[in-house]
């Protein structure tokens, strides 16, 4: 059944996605840490343009439908047998790169976008319900149609900058973590929507009012918080945390930022209960997006009024959700890929090749070289102590502020 995926195979994806951040860190992230003392511009470049290239490489094999497969016909001017026993046969070769293309095959989740368009490369703040773990992996297959998955930013648990490689990656990134207490996130939120002001980047932030996804326990704790300010019960999304989000556009909307875009996810078909389930190869069939676009000279100015759109947004959500369950598609015209697939095909193949071939030259070079080795462990000492004090995002503000204030 399409969604579904040999275990094993599943594992065997996941396994290579950390090997890949894991061993990007010492190949990708570290060598460009030298490029602060010099500019913050060209530190950031780098860091976004390596990150979008790993956000299209894992984005290879989620949006997979007949579509794909006969942009992979176009691509390649070969039929769709001919191509099953060319991936087998490459599989010879590099177990990895087959990997990716039987997942491109089999997999096969359709993506499908309703309502407004989000407009290229426009700065903008993303909210969105979260219905799975990895609602945020299956929105990179929509911004890379949409625009450059560079500008991407994500809101995601203090916890979460931890993690070797991937969390090091995402600091680098100037992604942002919160402890969920304000009194303490406060300063370093700030810090960082300051610093996307001062260097004018037209970024796109991810922001999960609910702050944790959709499953039985969560909603218990939704219930149970409506019901001690006598709000209505929730069946399809947990009611928002509106801190955050009036935080972010009460400061960036004297930026770069030209929208907030209220984004709600639906999977009418398979609905995976965590990160488990995308382990064991439960991968949703299909991923429906519907999209509302508000510019931001028309939202309000006083926090009550904002946090209280918020609100109102997500008892919308609650009305439409329900209405999609029972049709299994948004009421809403279908929108039209910036780019088309056999566009994201060739790009996403470039960055496959492009991270196979990071992975290959790394492991080898940890069998041959003990320079290498050594690299990689003080490498892990330098991100490890990065994360102690601050993180490196905290690094990044820090240069920026010296050579702004030196130079002012």
């Amino acid at each position: 059944m399409a969604g579904q995926v040999h275990w094993l195979h599943a594992f065997c994806f996941v396994f290579l996605c950390v090997l890949t951040s894991m061993l990007g860190i010492f190949v990708v992230y570290l060598p460009a840490l030298p490029l602060l003392a010099v500019s913050n511009k060209l530190f950031d470049n780098w860091n976004e343009m390596m990150m979008g290239t790993w956000f299209h490489m894992v984005a290879v094999r989620s949006n997979c439908g007949p579509n794909m497969i006969r942009a992979t016909y176009r691509l390649f001017c070969i039929g769709r047998d001919d191509l099953v026993t060319v991936s087998y046969r490459v599989s010879l070769v590099s177990c990895c790169i087959c990997l990716f293309l039987v997942l491109e095959l089999v997999y096969r989740m359709k993506v499908v976008v309703t309502g407004d368009r989000i407009p290229w490369n426009e700065g903008c703040v993303i909210v969105m319900n979260h219905r799975t773990q990895m609602d945020w992996v299956l929105l990179w297959n929509l911004l890379a149609r949409f625009g450059d998955i560079r500008c991407c930013k994500i809101i995601l648990k203090n916890s979460l900058k931890q993690i070797p490689g991937a969390g090091w990656a995402m600091q680098q990134a100037m992604f942002l973590f919160l402890s969920r207490k304000w009194e303490s996130d406060s300063r370093h939120f700030n810090s960082v929507l300051n610093y996307f002001i001062e260097t004018d980047k037209p970024v796109q932030i991810l922001l999960f009012p609910e702050g944790t996804d959709f499953c039985e326990e969560t909603k218990v704790s939704s219930d149970k918080f409506a019901k001690q300010r006598d709000l209505p019960t929730y069946h399809y999304v947990l009611h928002p945390r509106t801190r955050g989000f009036f935080e972010l556009v009460k400061t960036l909307r004297y930026g770069n930022i030209k929208s907030v875009v209220d984004l709600t996810v639906g999977y009418p078909v398979n609905i995976p209960s965590g990160f488990r389930s995308f382990v064991i190869g439960n991968f949703p069939e299909q991923a429906h997006f519907n999209i509302k676009r508000y510019l931001i000279e028309d939202f309000p100015k006083d926090d009550e009024s904002l946090q209280e759109w918020c609100r109102q947004r997500w008892s919308e959500k609650e009305d439409i959700l329900r209405v999609f369950y029972d049709r299994g598609q948004f009421d809403q015209p279908q929108v039209k890929f910036v780019r088309s697939e056999t566009q994201m095909l060739r790009k996403m193949l470039f960055c496959l090749i492009l991270w196979v071939a990071i992975v290959v030259g790394s492991l080898f070079l940890l069998y041959v070289s003990s320079w290498w080795r050594w690299v990689c462990i003080l490498g892990s000492a330098i991100y490890v102590g990065f994360t102690v004090f601050g993180g490196v995002e905290k690094t990044i503000i820090d240069a920026h502020n010296r050579r702004h204030s030196s130079s002012a």
